[in-house]
């Protein structure tokens, strides 16, 4: 019996891992932290994020299995629905700032290692994606 709930809490996690790693995940996350470009402060903000997300999850989880729920398939398409309206929203909200902040995005290439870079005009460059060099003194200032 402890190896079968073992497993079922293995598997439970690597769902929640892959789910976290949904593009519409990834999305909403990368969209609330382009108006912070200090890594620091994107740090706490996503984990904090995450820590909600598995709150709420976890709650309901335990709620459903407690109480013998059954979830009605019109509600999983209603909450797709409304997650499908928010990524509209954020994706709108991320347009607006980036035409009115006049952001510029760039592509450098270092050590064979290709950068995205964004650049708000007038301003100190957005967090550069992806790697650990993409911060460096030369993609700052290389444009």
């Amino acid at each position: 019996p402890e190896a079968q709930w073992m497993t079922v809490m293995a598997l439970g996690f690597l769902l929640g891992v892959r789910h976290a790693l949904d593009a519409d995940h990834i999305a909403a996350v990368a969209t609330l932290l382009s108006h912070r470009p200090h890594l620091p402060m994107s740090g706490i903000i996503g984990l904090w994020w995450g820590f909600g997300h598995t709150v709420v999850l976890f709650l309901a989880g335990i709620a459903i299995f407690v109480l013998k729920l059954r979830v009605p398939g019109g509600l999983s398409q209603t909450a797709g629905f409304g997650v499908s309206l928010l990524l509209v929203v954020l994706g709108g909200s991320l347009a607006v700032s980036m035409t009115r902040e006049r952001w510029h995005v760039h592509v450098h290439r270092h050590d064979g290692l290709s950068l995205l870079t964004c650049t708000v005009t007038g301003k100190a460059p957005r967090t550069p994606l992806p790697g650990p060099r993409s911060g460096s003194a030369a993609c700052r200032t290389s444009c």
